[in-house]
């Protein structure tokens, strides 16, 4: 899962990519169980959904309270993208 935007006008492209270790290994972890563990009673999926929400939450939360260099990597491409391209990066 990738946390990037690509934003483009007629001149260049900027990209934002949230930086590394902002979203902790445990995240992945928790949603990749979440969406193909079957073996899951509904009660564990019901609490392993409510920590995965209050994760999510808990992110946001620190994400905003964060300057934007802090969150984020910016960088420019000297060429613009068409609707829907993504870079060849």
């Amino acid at each position: 899962m990738k946390f990037e935007w690509w934003l483009s006008n007629i001149e260049q492209t900027l990209h934002v990519r949230l930086r590394d270790g902002i979203v902790p290994e445990t995240f992945f972890i928790l949603l990749d169980r979440l969406s193909n563990d079957d073996t899951m009673s509904d009660h564990e999926k019901e609490n392993k959904r409510s920590k995965f929400d209050q994760m999510k939450a808990d992110l946001s939360d620190e994400v905003w309270n964060q300057s934007l260099d802090a969150s984020f990597e910016f960088s420019f491409l000297t060429t613009p993208l068409k609707a829907g391209e993504l870079p060849d990066v």
